[in-house]
């Protein structure tokens, strides 16, 4: 948990630092702007005359005076000579669809706008026109139209080169993208902290309105321009995710604060959600755009959110500290979308990403909400913890050790304590593998104790099962450590030596002979010999290049090759080594 604080922390640090690198000056356009309002005279052949009307000197910063109704206003800009390579120019945003003709010819257009002028929103992307590489002086005509209330470009207008703007419009984008993280992040600790604690129902309505948050801004960011470039459908997404937060920022009040608030949070939500579904009814209807509801929505906004502090104060009072952090939160998101409504209907000096820092301090604060609960909660449960933590640890032993008997008795032999045949099967498989991708020989050894019966029949099951249990120990001694030693059945045993040369397997197949009559010499005192019928099994070759032959077909053979050995053994008197190579 307090790692995740401190990625949030390191999150609102690069976004105040990528923030500061982001409002650094760039040049603009170097040149002189006029304008001239409703549309120019064409020649017989369809070609704007575009030197037949006055141009009025104006600055793009004052906007274009006397509009007087006029849906269509041209500009005209006198570009100075630039030494660039691949010049573009950037625009902000345009107002509504843009039409751009550089040397008499259309170089650019958003929208469509037809020749006797009409037109329809088409969103509000940023843009990125080619100019021509010139090393005199040359001019670009705009032809805009819009029946909106503003009418122009807006935001920068900035000439460079093509690399230098979109690197630009790259640090922008992931700014947002950052704040979109820190969202996100934000609320997800909030819904998880909200399970954890049993209430999924403020969980879930503070998940939904991270989520509605989230997809407000990305369809406002500049990147989603280049995930999908449809910039009336991120501009209705952007739309209806802003007309629905008095929604979700109702049912999180309403699940959080119950009965206190519910019947104002039902109000609320049910004006929102009749704004939208009137609003959605009405573009059915021609003339009729989405984003004329944005006017509209603004005050309704503010109303609803005004009555939505006002029943989180007065429960806040009545409350818990937490309950005032969460009133504290909510005034924080909507003065924050005050101040960015404000800055959008020019009231207020623009102000950068306000409405964004807003809403991630919104889930910020709900996420210390939360972490408050969390830490009292983690406060009751300590000392349950420390009371029950010796017992825990006394039943933790007790079940490692009864763990550790369980798999002793699954994967040993209960009297030798060799391998058993079904854990030898599986690590042998493992082995094999291994030595096929190393390019090793295998060898495997398969013995019978000769006349076990006798043994058994002569001094009895007692007898029998110490001369096994000697011969595991000898086995052992003379293996090596990285061999698998398994008792196979009855008296017989395996031993699996990965990356052992056949001259090297039979050596330690007689040094095993040798141990076994010693192990004779010592039970019987001379009077019993301990011998063994060994059949040993080598694989080289093809056998060994790297899935040539699958390892389970290499085990079969290496079991089939040793136990056919070991049997042409037994028919020729026991006691003896017989070898099989593939």
């Amino acid at each position: 948990m307090v790692r995740i604080l401190y990625c949030i922390c390191f999150l609102s640090c690069l976004l105040a630092a990528t923030a500061k690198a982001e409002l650094a000056s760039f040049n603009s356009v170097d040149g002189d702007w006029s304008y001239h309002w409703g549309d120019l005279p064409r020649s017989d052949s369809g070609n704007w005359l575009f030197k037949r009307v006055q141009w009025n000197r104006f600055y793009p910063d004052e906007g274009a005076p006397g509009r007087h109704g006029q849906n269509i206003l041209w500009l005209k800009l006198d570009l100075q000579p630039q030494s660039w390579r691949d010049p573009y120019l950037f625009i902000s945003s345009v107002d509504l669809t843009l039409q751009v003709f550089e040397s008499g010819r259309q170089v650019y257009h958003f929208g469509e706008i037809t020749p006797d002028g009409r037109s329809s929103f088409a969103g509000w992307p940023w843009h990125m026109i080619p100019l021509e590489v010139e090393d005199r002086p040359h001019t670009l005509y705009f032809r805009i139209y819009s029946n909106y209330s503003s009418i122009g470009l807006f935001g920068e207008v900035i000439a460079g080169e093509r690399a230098d703007l979109l690197e630009r419009v790259y640090l922008r984008g992931v700014v947002g993208v950052l704040f979109i993280v820190c969202l996100l992040v934000s609320g997800g600790m909030v819904v998880a902290l909200g399970f954890t604690r049993g209430e999924r129902r403020v969980a879930l309505t503070i998940g939904l309105l991270a989520f509605d948050l989230a997809l407000m801004m990305f369809a406002e960011n500049e990147l989603s321009q280049l995930v999908i470039f449809s910039p009336l459908t991120w501009r209705m997404i952007a739309a209806y995710s802003y007309f629905l937060i008095p929604f979700f920022l109702a049912l999180v009040l309403g699940a959080w604060f119950g009965s206190a608030i519910r019947r104002i949070s039902w109000v609320v939500g049910g004006i929102s959600v009749g704004f939208v579904c009137v609003l959605s009814l009405l573009t059915l209807l021609p003339g009729v755009s989405f984003v004329d509801g944005y006017s509209y929505f603004d005050g309704l906004f503010i109303g609803l959110c005004l009555i939505l502090l006002m029943g989180c104060f007065n429960a806040s009072k009545r409350a818990i500290f937490e309950n005032t952090l969460v009133f504290v939160a909510v005034l924080a998101l909507f003065v924050s979308l005050l101040i960015d409504m404000l800055s959008a209907h020019s009231v207020i000096d623009w102000i950068a990403r306000a409405g964004q820092w807003g809403l991630v301090l919104f889930m910020v604060a709900m996420l210390a909400v939360y972490l408050a609960k969390y830490r009292k909660q983690q406060r009751q449960l300590l000392m349950l913890t420390n009371d029950l933590e010796s017992q825990v640890e006394e039943r933790t032993r007790e079940l490692r050790d009864s763990q550790q008997k369980f798999a002793d008795l699954a994967n040993k032999d209960f009297l030798t304590g060799l391998l058993n045949r079904r854990s030898f099967s599986v690590l042998a498989r493992q082995a094999i593998e291994t030595s096929v991708t190393l390019q090793q020989t295998i060898s495997l050894v398969l013995f019978d104790i000769d006349h076990f019966k006798r043994i058994n029949d002569s001094y009895g099951h007692a007898m029998g099962d110490l001369v096994l249990e000697k011969v595991a120990e000898a086995v052992q001694s003379v293996a090596f450590n990285r061999d698998l030693v398994c008792r196979y059945g009855g008296e017989e045993f395996v031993i699996l030596m990965p990356g052992v040369e056949e001259h090297a397997a039979r050596a330690q197949c007689h040094r095993l002979q040798a141990a076994l009559r010693k192990v004779g010499q010592e039970l019987f005192d001379g009077d019993a010999h301990v011998t063994m019928s060994v059949g040993l099994a080598c694989i080289r070759g093809p056998y060994i290049d790297e899935g040539a032959v699958p390892v389970n077909e290499i085990y079969e053979q290496l079991i089939t090759q040793a136990d056919e050995a070991m049997y042409s053994v037994k028919q020729g008197g026991r006691d003896g080594i017989a070898l099989r190579a593939l």
